[in-house]
């Protein structure tokens, strides 16, 4: 299976599933059946520590209480410094939070043995790839509520446009592709093609560059929104100085 179960923070990838680079459960079980055997070996242990706490047989080097009955600032003080009220309280505290993780580690094997059992034997899901859109040529006119648009340049996931007036703004690509092509704007039909335009304001030939449509950065999503979002202040104030 591929890399999946991580989670990304800054740029980096953060943790995984056990199960990735193995075979999927539809084809084997085996690390699911491993990572059972872990939990149900890490809960015995648990449950061993617990009956010690109750027993009066486990004695924690510190307790965790709070300096004021208030409780705003938790403190660590020694076990053999804090008062038998402060040792019943903490130790009741461990036992409590022991039980949880033992109902939270039982509830996960009864989830993964009725995914094995679910999915163990079933084909495998079979997931067309869907074709990319094809590349915004420089040029391309759009029909928008202020008139025609024109492509001046793309960058990524953004689109530079200037209407009939002259006046310049952005949009995303996928914001640029929901409006329609006007009559002599259409674009490339197969997105092979690279075609060579002057740009109004300079003589420099231009050449379309593909783009990549695809949201490969986690915060991609949220620049182009962004974008669409100034695009829309852009307007407005352009409308409101005409």
């Amino acid at each position: 299976m591929a890399h999946h179960g991580y989670t990304v923070a800054n740029g980096w990838f953060q943790g995984a599933c056990p199960g990735h680079q193995f075979a999927p459960i539809e084809r084997s079980h085996d690390v699911a059946d491993q990572i059972i055997a872990d939990v149900q070996k890490q809960l015995g242990d648990l449950r061993a520590q617990a009956a010690q706490i109750r027993l009066g047989e486990y004695f924690p080097e510190f307790v965790e209480t709070y300096r004021d009955r208030r409780g705003r600032e938790k403190i660590r003080i020694p076990y053999a410094d804090a008062t038998p009220y402060q040792q019943e309280e903490y130790l009741n505290q461990l036992v409590f939070d022991i039980e949880n993780r033992i109902r939270a580690g039982e509830d996960f094997i009864q989830m993964m043995e009725s995914v094995i059992s679910l999915y163990h034997g079933k084909p495998l899901m079979e997931v067309t790839k869907k074709e990319p859109p094809a590349p915004i040529p420089i040029g391309e006119t759009r029909i928008s509520q202020r008139g025609n648009l024109r492509v001046k340049r793309v960058d990524g996931g953004r689109v530079e446009w200037v209407d009939e007036k002259g006046f310049r703004g952005h949009s995303s690509t996928r914001s640029w592709r929901q409006m329609p092509l006007t009559s002599d704007g259409l674009a490339s039909e197969n997105g092979k093609d690279k075609p060579i335009v002057h740009d109004r304001d300079d003589s420099v030939p231009k050449v379309v560059q593909k783009e990549d449509d695809g949201l490969s950065l986690p915060n991609e999503a949220a620049r182009i929104a962004e974008d669409d979002r100034d695009a829309s202040l852009s307007q407005e104030a352009l409308h409101a100085t005409e």
